[in-house]
């Protein structure tokens, strides 16, 4: 779950938010490069959430105390299956209802993504995660890093809007807006402090599985 959402979702929401004027000239697969990647990024995310989900429900032998990591993630989850199969029924680009179904995308993957990054709070004080308390620092670290980025990129936009504004041009569909190579910078920047972050909680995960093992070795002996 830490690598779906902390990292794929993650990335692909930036993408999909700030990057549709960037790139413009590439394609993949007859689709804009950022489309492409924000897609692949929430399938990966979807897979990722699936696998998850059913390895922890085998894992606990199905459903476990109703505690609030159990009920966000369960939300979450159910919110983030279901994605895909709206997102089949997508109106045409020229259609009237276009922008009903993109306010509904964007406010079920924004409900999807705030449950899931709540449900990880909740899991730190579990007995069977083995994490330490200060792991919630490292979440609301993150949190905030990501919140700086969404407030660095929002004014990069206004920014080239106002160059826009200010020397009469229209946006091109041939070429990058203004500040394109700034927000590329600012993305490879949250990439790499992004994997920073998942390292470091991928890493205490491991940690404290490892030491739940061998509590549970010492205890048989």
């Amino acid at each position: 779950m830490i690598l779906a959402w902390i990292g794929f979702a993650s990335i692909g929401i930036i993408i999909s938010r700030y990057f549709k004027t960037t790139w413009v000239k590439y394609k993949v697969f007859g689709s804009e490069l950022w489309f492409f990647l924000h897609r692949m990024a929430m399938i990966t995310t979807w897979c990722l959430t699936i696998i998850s989900f059913a390895v922890i429900f085998v894992d606990l032998d199905g459903w476990a105390q109703p505690y609030p990591h159990e009920i966000f993630g369960i939300i979450a989850t159910i919110i983030c299956f279901v994605q895909p199969i709206i997102a089949m029924f997508r109106p045409n680009i020229s259609s009237p209802k276009r922008k009903y179904f993109n306010l509904a995308h964007i406010f079920c993957g924004s409900v999807t993504y705030g449950l899931a990054i709540i449900a990880m709070f909740f899991a730190v004080p579990l007995r069977d995660s083995g994490l330490p308390g200060w792991v919630n620092w490292v979440m609301t670290g993150f949190l905030v890093f990501h919140l700086l980025f969404h407030v660095f990129f929002t004014m990069l936009n206004y920014k080239s809007d106002a160059i826009l504004s200010a020397t009469g041009a229209e946006r091109s569909v041939s070429s990058d807006d203004p500040m394109s190579k700034e927000r590329q910078i600012g993305l490879y920047l949250y990439i790499f402090i992004n994997v920073c972050f998942l390292i470091t909680l991928i890493t205490v995960i491991a940690m404290g599985f490892e030491f739940d093992s061998r509590t549970a070795t010492n205890g048989v002996i």
